[in-house]
């Protein structure tokens, strides 16, 4: 029996580019589907995506990231939004999407 493996190329790091943010969520999409044995969990997933964010991209997320990691072995102590947005990946694209739109909406009338 043949086996053919298909690789997918490793992503860019996303830094704060609203024309860029839909690329990357794409591409993001496609590596973790095909990669998905490689994540146990969801949390991982959004973990991993985490790991490609830069300089505002990222620090939007860090303060959600340090709660995350003050609390991962007692979720009950984490806080809510924290929780919602580690537990799905959906989830945290889609929010990452309306903060995106928001900060975008924000510099353009400044």
């Amino acid at each position: 029996m043949l086996t053919c493996t298909t690789k997918v190329v490793v992503l860019s790091k996303y830094k704060e580019e609203l024309s860029k943010l839909k690329k990357f969520i794409t591409k993001l999409q496609i590596y973790i589907s095909h990669n998905n044995d490689s994540f146990e969990t969801e949390n991982k997933k959004v973990l991993f995506t985490i790991s490609y964010l830069e300089d505002k991209a990222f620090e939007f997320i860090k303060t959600y990231l340090e709660n995350y990691n003050l609390y991962i072995a007692n979720s009950k102590e984490m806080r809510r939004d924290t929780v919602r947005m580690f537990n799905n990946i959906n989830k945290f694209i889609k929010i990452i999407k309306k903060v995106y739109r928001e900060l975008y909406k924000e510099e353009k009338a400044v």
